[in-house]
C-alpha cells in the first residue's frame, strides 16, 4: 500500500489509535477526521472524540493541540491527550483525543427547530464567546469542509 492511497477517513471500527479504539466516524474537515472512540481500555463507556490528521506530519495539529491545552471554555471541547499514530504505510499522523460533544450541526438544528430570531441570536452569542476565547488564547478558527 502506498502512502498517497491511504485514507485515514476510512478506518474500520476497532482500530487502535493512541489511547482510543475507534467506533465510528463523526465528521470530516479539511485537515482531519473525527471519530467517536473508547478512550479508556478499562471503561468501554468512556467515549470521546479522536481527531486524526488526514495528512502525515501535519504541523497544524501540533498547534491545535497546544492551543486546546491552554483553552478552557464551556463551548470548546477539552483536550485529553495527543500523539502520533503510525499508519499501515508507516506515515506518522497526528491525533488529538478530546471531550466528546454530542449534538447536531447548526444547519440541522435550524431546519428542525425553525428558530426565532431571538433563539438564533442566543446561539450566535454563544458561538461568538467561544471564538473570542479562542482568539484570546492566540487561536484562529479556520477549518472548513473540502
Amino acid at each position: 500500500m502506498q502512502s498517497e492511497h491511504f485514507n485515514p477517513a476510512g478506518l474500520p471500527p476497532g482500530t487502535r489509535i493512541g489511547p482510543g479504539r475507534l467506533r465510528e466516524p463523526l465528521g470530516r474537515g479539511a485537515y482531519g477526521v473525527v471519530y467517536r472512540a473508547v478512550l479508556a481500555e478499562q471503561d468501554a463507556s468512556d467515549c470521546g472524540a479522536l481527531k486524526l490528521a488526514l495528512h502525515p506530519d501535519n504541523a497544524r495539529f501540533l498547534r491545535e493541540a497546544e492551543l486546546l491545552s491552554r483553552l478552557q471554555h464551556p463551548a470548546v471541547p477539552r483536550l485529553r491527550d495527543q500523539g502520533q499514530w503510525l499508519s499501515p504505510t508507516g506515515a506518522a499522523h497526528a491525533w488529538l483525543a478530546m471531550e466528546l460533544v454530542e449534538g447536531t450541526s447548526l444547519y440541522d438544528w435550524a431546519l428542525a427547530q425553525r428558530p426565532s430570531s431571538r433563539q438564533v441570536l442566543r446561539v450566535l452569542a454563544q458561538l461568538a464567546r467561544a471564538l473570542a476565547a479562542t482568539h484570546a488564547a492566540g487561536g484562529v478558527h479556520r477549518d472548513g469542509a473540502p
